[in-house]
């Protein structure tokens, strides 16, 4: 619906413009006018014929009900329809981005869910217009686990983190990263540290792993720093 609605965006400029070059030639109004007229409609059926294409009704009434609703691309969506939204319980499932299995609100995520990662990775808790808000623990694919509350996507609050092997550390949250206590934290180039936090810094023992799991280093830290004894 998004790239039709692109599609009569570009109608109405067009319009404007012709509107626009009319004005400075007032002998042909009536040709451009006409003109417009054709261009808009072969523009607005080819809009609407492309986005039919796109997605298509394969099962059941995917407007008002029940139903499975599948595009091109390879996602399927199965469940409640309302004004041809996903709305009610639902599933998604998507060749490359993973797979949602809970509640939805005229097409977003809202209520509970499950939202599967493409690595492994699983959410399940409260998520709010598609972003997990509220109570809610992930899940990664070493069986190590965050759990508490999320805001805007992030973890936020008193949270605690298991390990593989059930050791529990908890630490309070901040914009995603541990302020204080013990926690984990996940850059972007994908390494991760695991330890004690202070004042939002690694401070006390913890280790920093690479993208595959294997240590960098395991140690003492202080204001973000490696502690590094002699020899070492």
């Amino acid at each position: 619906m998004a790239r039709f609605k692109q599609y009569l965006s570009r109608i109405q400029a067009a319009l404007t413009r012709i509107g626009s070059r009319a004005s400075r030639f007032p002998w042909k109004p009536i040709l451009i006018t006409m003109g417009s007229l054709i261009a808009a409609s072969v523009i607005t059926l080819a809009g609407l014929l492309y986005y039919m294409q796109r997605s298509r009704c394969v099962a059941g009434d995917c407007e008002n009900g029940t139903g499975t609703l599948q595009v091109n691309d390879g996602t399927t969506y199965t469940g409640r329809f309302r004004e041809r939204k996903f709305d009610g319980a639902g599933i998604l499932s998507t060749r490359r981005k993973g797979n949602y299995r809970g509640e939805w609100v005229m097409g977003q995520k809202q209520g509970f869910g499950e939202y599967t990662y493409a690595d492994g990775g699983k959410y399940s808790g409260q998520f709010h217009a598609n972003v997990k808000e509220g109570r809610g623990s992930y899940r990664w694919s070493d069986g190590t686990v965050l759990a508490g509350n999320w805001h805007e996507g992030e973890p936020q609050g008193d949270c605690t983190l298991t390990l593989s092997d059930g050791t529990a550390l908890r630490g309070q949250y901040a914009d995603g990263k541990v302020h204080s206590g013990a926690g984990i934290y996940i850059y972007d180039n994908g390494k991760r540290y695991i330890g004690q936090w202070s004042d939002g810094k690694r401070n006390g023992i913890g280790a920093l792993l690479d993208e595959e799991g294997g240590v960098i280093f395991s140690g003492r830290w202080k204001d973000d720093k490696e502690v590094k004894t002699d020899g070492k």
